[in-house]
């Protein structure tokens, strides 16, 4: 009798030793795939795929920039600029553009978690990469701007612009061409007003636009003061929706890049003034549509530049799941006489 009660005993103790294994290896197990989860989350999509190519990619055919804008200009003179490789990595998604009398530069954040944004200045003759600066990488940087002793880029995560010197990035280009410089800690950060979507410089201010999807943005002067060291609101206009980019003319006409969705066909509107504009955004003198995802702009000597973001990854090859983008344009397009006919 005491036999039997201590094998029963024996196998009570077994069973919980056993429910207890089980419940250790499940709790093992849950915490690999939380684990695994998280780790797929932060990964870059090709990294989860064995070969390190997605299919799409492997089969994907040469961007045509010109048959892809053909049937947009059946009666506009314009051309790529084809030196210039706007995109230096799949990752990357152009945001602004802005032209100085020595080089072109294009802001772009990068798809992938973590991972910083960029500036990159091009020759402006040859389209040599001369130059990359490493920005913020938690912030959808946007437009770019030179005020003719520094460049300007907008930080809308801190609702900012943020300042480097020209002289310093030509004393890069010179020290370190074709290089890399992690140029975070070396910006001064200005607050500003409106959400800084794009950014301009004309007739001595700073232009700063808020793209917004359903209703209006506005767009606010701002001027910096050498004395306090900060920038000045001292205007507010309305602007249409969807603005993208923004630039002037030599006369003070306003040129917007208007775009939202990789499907949706962007446009570039001119107005008169900006007076004009912020009177009522519907009335402006001419409009241009261009294929989907015009971003920033640039206005030289009768000559509207404009950058698109269509060929990056998420775009061109929908690796977000939201679609790929239809006629994709991988170069700076170069239009004659502004967007005027």
């Amino acid at each position: 009798m005491l036999l039997r009660s201590r094998l029963k005993k024996e196998l009570v103790n077994l069973r919980i030793s056993k429910n207890k294994i089980i419940i250790i290896l499940s709790l093992v197990l849950l915490l690999g795939l939380t684990i695994q989860a998280k780790y797929s989350e932060d990964m870059p999509e090709d990294e989860r795929l064995s070969s390190g190519y997605s299919v799409i990619r492997g089969n994907m055919v040469k961007i045509d920039n010109y048959q892809n804008i053909k049937k947009y200009m059946p009666n506009r003179k314009y051309y790529f600029l084809e030196n210039v490789e706007v995109l230096q990595e799949e990752d990357e998604c152009p945001q602004g553009l802005c032209l100085t009398d020595e080089y072109i530069f294009i802001s772009a954040y990068s798809d992938v978690h973590g991972k910083l944004g960029k500036i990159k200045v091009y020759n402006k003759t040859s389209g040599e990469l001369l130059l990359t600066l490493g920005m913020d990488a938690h912030s959808h940087l946007g437009g770019i701007a030179f005020d003719g002793k520094y460049i300007w880029v907008c930080n809308s995560s801190k609702m900012s612009l943020e300042r480097i010197s020209y002289s310093f990035i030509q004393h890069m280009i010179l020290e370190n061409k074709g290089g890399y410089v992690d140029a975070r800690n070396l910006v001064d950060i200005y607050l500003v007003r409106n959400i800084p979507s794009t950014v301009t410089y004309y007739h001595g201010q700073l232009w700063v636009a808020t793209h917004s999807i359903w209703t209006m943005g506005t767009m606010k002067g701002y001027l910096y003061n050498e004395s306090s060291d900060e920038l000045r609101a001292i205007g507010s206009f309305y602007v249409p929706q969807k603005v993208q980019g923004v630039a002037f003319s030599e006369m003070g006409e306003v040129y917007l890049s208007t775009s939202y969705g990789r499907r949706k066909n962007s446009y570039i509107k001119k107005y008169n003034s900006i007076n004009d504009m912020s009177k009522n955004v519907k009335d402006y003198q001419d409009m241009l549509e261009l294929p989907p995802c015009s971003e920033g702009i640039a206005y030289e000597n009768g000559k509207l530049y404009v950058l698109f973001e269509s060929a990056g990854k998420k775009y061109l090859e929908g690796t977000d799941g939201k679609g790929r983008s239809i006629n994709p344009l991988d170069k700076i397009l170069v239009i004659e006489n502004g967007a005027s006919n």
